[in-house]
């Protein structure tokens, strides 16, 4: 019963698209598999590799390896824990861009409740699962107290597994609270799943038509700074407007929170809301009429109230594009910005001069093209000091000499 339940349950991360965690999931159970039977080396080969398909479940392994050794006292415990916990903590440090994930009190309290159904019906014998469920419980508290990368992502672990290891320990010893647990412990397993597909049914904000013609007004438009979309409910703008115009926002909300705050606040006032325009080099702003997100619904509110800074210059059936007056550029400096990709941006340079790019600084930033260099700038984003005219390109790249280097900084007079 167990297993049928788990197998079913592997759906919901497929209809909630978290694909990499998917795969991270299937290296975890892996190599605890692998640790069981006795194949120490194949079990923390595959515990490298989980946290690296998914640092969220490279921790939930760390997790459930540390409940064995407490239960086991096993080696193998140790060294798969300690494999993915070191391998999830090299990432932090390799890409420490952070953020914060909220974790709602309807999303955590139904933790609580699990572990203490855990404590309370499964027999004292299964000390892997009674221990794991309090390091479990343990762990959640932290990260709904903290404000971290995880925060709700910890239930994550309580709702794919919860049932089907209740189901694997009841079925055959007390099937009645297996029976009265069971309707609970689906309902929360697959609320995400269903509530994500109702959202996404009869929303016309997921297919590509939606955005066609503001994908025709911004190339006649051939804007030079960002675009601004407050994000509609299921963020698909980050899918047919991204790859063809650089948007102020992503879609992931950890650094959304981080470096767009101010639309997370209980109010939102014009100045502030400018400012940000001004500090992100927003040119445009699109505002759409479908379901928004929960974080645009005071940036909406704002923008149809009229705020003098913003000029609507075209008006489609499903969207209103505003221009931002006194809009800032994106480089400040004597350069144009010639290309901006996801991973690189290009400059063409009048002069030599220290330039402020309004793109995220990177300590994986090198030039690839022209000659300058390149630091932390204010406000968190980039500072290129470009040597000679001409076309400069700024690429992210893994050097090996960048991976654990400090912050990089230019020579003085380097200009």
């Amino acid at each position: 019963m167990g297993a049928i339940w788990f197998g079913a349950a592997t759906a919901t991360n497929l209809f909630t698209g978290r694909l990499t965690f998917a795969l991270g999931v299937a290296l975890g159970l892996a190599a605890l598999l692998a640790a069981e039977r006795g194949r120490t080396r194949l079990a923390v080969a595959l515990a490298v590799l989980c946290p690296l398909g998914s640092p969220v479940a490279g921790l939930f392994l760390a997790l459930a390896a540390a409940a064995w050794f407490w239960a086991d006292r096993r080696r193998a415990a140790l060294l798969l824990g300690a494999a993915a916990a070191v391998t999830a903590g090299g990432l932090a440090l390799l890409f420490p861009e952070g953020g914060m994930e909220p974790f709602a009190v309807s999303s955590f309290w139904p933790v609580l409740a699990f572990a203490a159904a855990v404590l309370a019906l499964v027999p004292r014998q299964e000390r892997w699962l009674r221990r794991g469920a309090i390091l479990y419980a343990g762990a959640c508290v932290l990260a709904f107290a903290l404000s971290t990368p995880m925060g709700s992502n910890a239930a994550r672990l309580g709702t794919l597994f919860g049932g089907p290891l209740l189901a694997c320990v009841l079925w055959r010893r007390r099937a009645w609270a297996l029976a009265l647990l069971a309707l609970p412990l689906l309902y929360w397993q697959w609320l995400p799943p269903v509530r994500d597909v109702a959202a996404a049914s009869g929303d016309p904000s997921v297919q590509a038509s939606y955005y066609a013609p503001l994908n025709a007004f911004l190339a006649r438009a051939r804007p030079a700074g960002r675009v601004e979309i407050p994000l509609t409910r299921i963020h698909w703008e980050t899918v047919y407007v991204a790859p063809r115009f650089a948007l102020a926002r992503g879609w992931e909300r950890q650094l959304d929170i981080k470096y767009n705050g101010l639309f997370y606040a209980p109010r939102l006032r014009p100045a502030t809301y400018r400012a940000w325009l001004r500090s992100n080099g927003v040119e445009y702003v699109a505002l759409s009429d479908a379901r928004l997100d929960y974080s645009s619904l005071t940036e909406a509110a704002l923008i149809r109230s009229g705020p003098p800074y913003l000029r609507r210059v075209w008006r489609g059936a499903h969207w209103s594009v505003f221009r931002v007056l006194g809009a800032a550029p994106l480089v400040a400096g004597p350069a144009r910005l010639a290309a901006l990709d996801p991973n690189a941006f290009t400059l063409d340079v009048g002069r030599p001069a220290t330039l402020d790019v309004r793109v995220r600084f990177t300590r994986y930033w090198s030039v690839e093209q022209g000659t300058g260099c390149v630091e932390r700038g204010p406000g968190g984003f980039t500072r290129v000091v470009a040597r000679r005219p001409g076309p400069l390109r700024v690429v992210a790249e893994l050097n090996p000499g960048d991976l654990l280097g400090g912050t990089k900084r230019c020579p003085a007079g380097a200009a």
